[in-house]
């Protein structure tokens, strides 16, 4: 979650940054609708900043991005960072791996909820967490006479 806030941050910072340009160089404004970042920058920002392991940074990344060598339907809704397949060139040694991914789709997506879905994530306590936290949103409008994970029921 520290790690998504952080990228969040990111986004509505580069939007906010960007929003003067849309009526006076919408140019500019368009060219930065995506934002293109080297893995080694992304990797140090969410190591430095939101405090993960080198291999945990690596593994969000691998989580919350579409790579482009093994692509079949792309949802970016699920997937909000596309990882560009490297082209090796023979003068030159390996290519850093880049990302893109829309600022304005990185602040507005529910990243936490699509991560869990297009990676098939489920835990075991789920089903009992989402009716305690049904029952406390519940329980803010509607007087509750009894809220258990097994019976939820609403006094009048």
């Amino acid at each position: 979650m520290r790690a998504y806030r952080i990228l969040r941050f990111y986004a509505f910072v580069n939007l906010s940054l960007h929003r003067p340009y849309a009526k006076t160089d919408q140019t500019l404004f368009f060219n930065s609708l995506v934002r293109i970042a080297s893995e080694e920058p992304l990797l140090d920002l969410l190591q430095e900043v939101a405090g993960l392991s080198r291999e945990a940074a690596r593994d969000l990344l691998s989580l919350i991005s579409a790579r482009s060598d093994a692509l079949g339907f792309y949802d970016l809704q699920y997937k909000p960072f596309f990882s560009f397949r490297r082209v090796h060139l023979p003068a030159e040694s390996g290519p850093p791996r880049e990302y893109a991914c829309s600022s304005s789709l990185l602040a507005m997506s529910n990243m936490t909820r699509n991560v869990r879905v297009a990676n098939q994530l489920r835990f075991k306590d789920d089903g009992p967490i989402f009716v305690m936290a049904v029952a406390e949103a519940l329980r803010k409008h509607f007087r509750m006479a009894s809220v258990s994970s097994q019976n939820v029921s609403i006094s009048k």
